[in-house]
C-alpha cells in the first residue's frame, strides 16, 4: 500500500471511526470530548474533510493515539490496550 493510500481521507476516516467506536461514544460525545463541533467531527469521520492537525493533536491528547496511527496507520507507539483492541477488530 503506498503512502498516499494510507493517508487518504477515507482511510483516516476509518481509523477515526474505529477509535470512536472503541471508546463506546456517539459522534456527538466524541466530538465534545476533543473540543470540536459534531458537524466537524462527522465530516472527518465520513471522509468529507481531511482531519486537521489541530484535531489530530486533540485526539492524541485525549485518547493516547499518535499522529502516525491517525494519518499513517502505524501502531508502534500506541498504548498497549489500543494495540490489543486493534488486533481483536
Amino acid at each position: 500500500m503506498d503512502k498516499d493510500e494510507v493517508y487518504s481521507k477515507e482511510n483516516v476516516a476509518k481509523r477515526l471511526k474505529w477509535l470512536r467506536e472503541n471508546t463506546g461514544l456517539t459522534q456527538g460525545k466524541f466530538a465534545k470530548s476533543i473540543g470540536v463541533s459534531n458537524t466537524q467531527y462527522n465530516n472527518w469521520e465520513t471522509g468529507r474533510q481531511r482531519l486537521s492537525l489541530e484535531g489530530a493533536l486533540s485526539i492524541n491528547r485525549v485518547y493516547g493515539t499518535t499522529l502516525d496511527f491517525l494519518f499513517l496507520a502505524r501502531r508502534g507507539d500506541l498504548p498497549p490496550e489500543l494495540i490489543k483492541d486493534l488486533s481483536n477488530s
